[in-house]
């Protein structure tokens, strides 16, 4: 079987602090990071290649802390192309606004 749990970063970065809170052990948000990138790419290989990995495929997503995730079982082409794009949509990493001053612009007069 191939199960892959999705889940969003900000859940991530949450469950994260949660655990720090609770345990005192930490995850730079560096590491979450390099984490989501490397999924980006590694998830849609394994689904587009799950007939010669494993018999089943299980994709979770695992978005809340009050609902149970929910599971779609990937069996057809569009399976495999509606889980690709959740995943996508799932591993997005929001782009870290800069903290340098803006650039002046010169104008020519």
């Amino acid at each position: 079987h191939l199960v892959i749990v999705l889940s969003d970063y900000a859940m991530c970065r949450s469950r994260t602090t949660d655990r720090l809170e609770s345990t005192g052990r930490s995850v730079a948000e560096e590491y979450t990071r390099m984490v989501f990138a490397a999924l980006q790419k590694t998830i849609p290989w394994y689904l587009e290649n799950h007939g010669s990995i494993a018999d089943n495929t299980l994709l979770y997503t695992n978005t809340s802390t009050q609902k149970p995730p929910t599971a779609k079982i990937i069996e057809t082409e569009e399976d495999v192309r509606d889980a690709i794009a959740l995943a996508q949509a799932r591993l997005q990493l929001k782009v870290r606004s800069s903290k340098m001053a803006p650039s002046k612009v010169a104008s020519s007069s």
